[in-house]
């Protein structure tokens, strides 16, 4: 199996693209490290994981706290011995116009969106850099591309995302460590349906996808584990598009 005995930690396991990339990289062999802020969520997956034969922990972890993710790591650590890749995942958008944008709103979308990543890369970058070797994934969104109405902090935080990945990729590099970034457009996932709205039952065509469907949450899990493999040994410092051709990047 491809992951066989790698260590993966993932945010935002507890359900959508977290939950999806989590039980498809254990499948492939992986010991996935499940943390979320719903820690009963993460739990459920990594039992699920467990059920099917895998390895799995769950923890329970805001990703905005930088001391639980520095314990989230140790834990990790302690446990097996080694990090082989981060997924981050976990995602928050609270809508608002650019005026109603409250500093509450903003704070709570970096938090999770930015900071959060920032805190998991910087607390298992020296894990890494001291194996020679690993891979970190960050998701971000093709909200940082295509401007959209009250999307105004959930926008930046993921712009945001994307240029700290770059710099990272940089840095990382000389040790052997690689940094990308996947941005998918609309998955059909729970946060699809925030507010009450079922958006995923809007019709395609209300979003401009060449491919005529809404991506799935193993859609992006695909895209997720390959860049945590070795078949992108040679890839960092890239942001892959996934999302059917509604941004074809050039």
């Amino acid at each position: 199996m491809e992951f066989e005995g790698r260590v993966f930690s993932v945010t935002g396991p507890a359900s959508g693209i977290g939950r999806e990339t989590s039980i498809h990289c254990a499948a492939q062999g992986a010991i996935v490290a499940a943390a979320d802020l719903d820690g009963a969520g993460a739990e459920a997956t990594a039992a699920e994981i467990r059920d099917a034969g895998g390895r799995a922990s769950a923890h329970a972890l805001d990703v905005g706290d930088d001391r639980q993710v520095e314990e989230m790591v140790a834990q990790v650590l302690a446990a097996n011995g080694r990090i082989d890749g981060l997924a981050n995942v976990a995602g928050l958008t609270l809508d608002a116009p650019f005026e109603k944008t409250t500093n509450e709103i903003w704070d709570r979308v970096m938090a999770t969106n930015l900071r959060g990543p920032f805190f998991t890369c910087r607390a298992v970058l020296p894990v890494m850099q001291r194996q020679g070797a690993g891979a970190i994934v960050n998701v971000a969104s093709a909200a940082a591309y295509l401007p959209q109405d009250d999307l105004t902090a959930y926008s930046a935080s993921k712009g945001g995302l994307i240029a700290m990945t770059r710099v990272l990729a940089r840095e990382a590099a000389r040790h052997g460590v690689r940094a990308n970034v996947v941005a998918p457009s609309l998955v059909d996932t729970p946060m699809l349906r925030r507010d009450g709205i079922d958006r995923a039952q809007w019709p395609v065509e209300t979003w401009g996808i060449p491919l005529n469907r809404l991506a799935q949450p193993l859609d992006i899990a695909e895209a997720i584990a390959f860049l945590l493999s070795d078949r992108a040994s040679f890839i960092t410092g890239q942001v892959l598009h996934v999302n059917g051709g509604r941004i074809m990047a050039p």
